[in-house]
């Protein structure tokens, strides 16, 4: 579609970039999950219609749980975590102590 450009190693879930050029200049309209989502945001704005239900923020996410919280949400769900010799006693998890922000843990997984 005119003006989208996918990133996939975007970190967040909004790949979908939508960039036009407006009198010579490169203009950002921002970022969308779908590529059909920045061209439908792109045809909106050409036409002049509304694009708010496109560009509205996303809900706030739910709050942080704790580790207790999510070791027995775990057993709600009759998940196990596994447990692993690491740092942080799990498989897959690793703690970034300087990671900005709350989420100072990341899951590694490999597939295939």
């Amino acid at each position: 579609y005119k003006g989208v450009t996918f990133y996939p190693n975007r970190q967040c879930s909004k790949k979908y970039q939508l960039k036009v050029k407006v009198g010579g200049t490169t203009v950002f309209l921002g970022c969308f999950a779908t590529a059909e989502q920045a061209a439908l945001f792109y045809a909106r704005r050409e036409a002049g219609r509304d694009t708010s239900d496109l560009t509205a923020p996303p809900p706030p996410p739910p709050p942080p749980i704790s580790g207790a919280e999510a070791v027995r949400q775990a057993e709600r769900e009759g998940l196990t975590l596994t447990a692993s010799s690491n740092s942080t006693g799990y498989k897959g998890v690793c703690y970034r102590p300087k990671e900005r922000g709350s989420k100072k843990y990341r899951l590694w997984v490999t597939s295939g």
